[in-house]
């Protein structure tokens, strides 16, 4: 179980270390930004994508029209990745901690993809949510996307695959750990199987998620997308005034 922000970062260094492909992740952004552009004004508005990664939301939310969106992961490897892809020249990219970045409430919208949630320590739920209220403008949005614990057993199994632009291929197992219902994720090169990774995530249910939200002062509404990454769950938050 990921612990600090530290293994985090280690850990997501290694998988953009890879290489990686946004094309076949490019309909699913696309849907989550036509979601924001049905609450804001996205060409005006301040957007920041918390946990950037791969720079799939933040490539749409400039097709979309945003002017310079904010960029921000705990990666250097993944930020850049991005600068060599030019995305710095339309995203303001940073290396931050989200849980400790105290920049206070400056954006009209925060997306959050697929944090590395723990079931206890690390990046709880209640301090991902905490997190993205505390940078968030009264009446702005938070698009927010987890691995779902009523959906997760659809994506479990073993998969071999080269992604476009990677440097090799890799082989990924995906199962659910009885004893706690964590999500377990690991994930090595083919040609060589001794560099890998290891990735517990914590699923929380719909219902644990809208229950936090509220406890927390935020209105929240799971929203069922007609693009939905498999084994997630989409949620759209509304701080309030």
């Amino acid at each position: 179980m990921l612990q600090t922000a530290e293994e985090i970062a280690e850990l997501y260094d290694w998988r953009s270390s890879q290489g990686d492909s946004t094309k076949d992740y490019e309909r699913f952004a696309v849907a989550d930004i036509a979601l924001l552009v049905e609450q804001i004004d996205i060409r005006t508005a301040r957007v920041c994508d918390a946990g950037c990664g791969n720079g799939i939301h933040l490539q749409a939310l400039i097709a979309a029209g945003a002017r310079y969106p904010v960029g921000v992961d705990l990666s250097e490897v993944s930020l850049c990745t991005l600068l060599e892809r030019d995305l710095g020249a339309s995203a303001i990219l940073l290396h931050a901690d989200l849980t400790t970045w105290g920049v206070g409430p400056v954006f009209d919208a925060v997306i959050c993809s697929l944090p590395p949630i723990s079931l206890s320590g690390g990046q709880t739920l209640e301090e991902v949510v905490c997190a993205l209220r505390s940078i968030t403008r009264p009446l702005g949005y938070i698009l927010l996307k987890l691995f779902d614990a009523e959906r997760a057993t659809s994506i479990t199994g073993t998969y071999s695959v080269v992604y476009d632009g990677s440097r090799t291929q890799k082989v990924s197992t995906v199962s659910i750990a009885p004893e706690s219902g964590a999500l377990m994720i690991s994930q090595y090169c083919a040609d060589n199987p001794k560099d890998i990774y290891h990735e517990q995530i914590a699923l929380p249910a719909r219902n644990d998620v809208l229950r936090e939200a509220m406890s927390q002062g935020v209105e929240a509404t799971s929203v069922e997308q007609p693009a939905e990454l498999p084994g997630t769950r989409t949620y759209l938050l509304r701080i309030p005034d």
